[in-house]
């Protein structure tokens, strides 16, 4: 039996960013899936081109528009609060998803894991690099002061529930904050070791360098520092 798999996408103001990164869902080997788009509140020709890619595919894709802007982290939990399926995958707007990424993942997948997550590949400036872990799980202690995660898992929709999903109050780091959490309470989670997601870094349209980033991470620091030895708040607070 295969599950629902609900990719969730938000988007804002990337409509031709966002075709590539639906094909690549469209590509994946597992079939078993649904696409939620978030719109949070976009001025360009986002409705059109999602209605477009919604009238030549073989699987349902869902749109939701936010009426006002209200970030990237409540467009994610929109998204969550709105899946039919029983497990959740993210995917950014501006990357994509190698073709068998969803059943690589679901493959790895047990009740144990708080969720499972893959290597990715990282493009920038015309430059691509394999960005991979050395374990096969990862606990709470493995991720406090660094995240080794990345910026995307796929894990059981109730769990992303039963945690209260993404912190919309946190300008940065909410994807580390959330895996903390999920990890705080389920234990560990599974890794397989290939790059399965590729990361496209666009130049000005970062938040790597940015005080939002320094707030972020400060904000993250503080929720969590009570879990942490003093080399791990040592690196999170280097991070910031």
């Amino acid at each position: 039996m295969n599950y629902l798999v609900s990719v969730i996408i938000p988007t804002h103001n990337r409509s031709a960013l966002l075709r590539r990164a639906v094909n690549s869902v469209l590509a994946q080997d597992y079939r078993d899936i649904e696409i939620v788009i978030v719109d949070d509140h976009s001025s360009d020709d986002t409705f059109e081109v999602v209605e477009e890619l919604r009238d030549n595919c073989d699987i349902p894709v869902r749109f939701i528009q936010l009426q006002d802007k209200h970030g990237a982290s409540a467009a994610r939990n929109a998204g969550i609060h709105a899946a039919r399926g029983q497990f959740v995958c993210g995917l950014d707007d501006d990357d994509e998803f190698y073709p068998q990424r969803i059943s690589m993942l679901m493959a790895a997948y047990r009740e144990e894991y708080a969720f499972v997550f893959s290597g990715y590949t990282f493009v920038e400036s015309g430059r691509t690099f394999a960005v991979l872990q050395k374990k096969k799980e990862y606990g709470l202690q493995d991720i406090l002061g660094i995240n080794r995660i990345g910026n995307q898992i796929l894990t059981a929709r109730e769990k992303l529930l039963s945690v209260g999903g993404y912190d919309e109050n946190l300008p940065s780091a909410q994807d580390y904050d959330l895996w903390i959490r999920l990890l705080a309470k389920f234990g560990k989670a599974s890794y397989v070791c290939v790059p399965l997601y590729t990361v496209y870094f666009h130049e000005g349209a970062t938040i790597t360098k940015s005080k939002k980033r320094f707030n972020g991470y400060f904000s993250c620091y503080k929720k969590h520092k009570s879990l942490m030895n003093r080399e791990q708040r040592k690196q999170l607070r280097n991070a910031s």
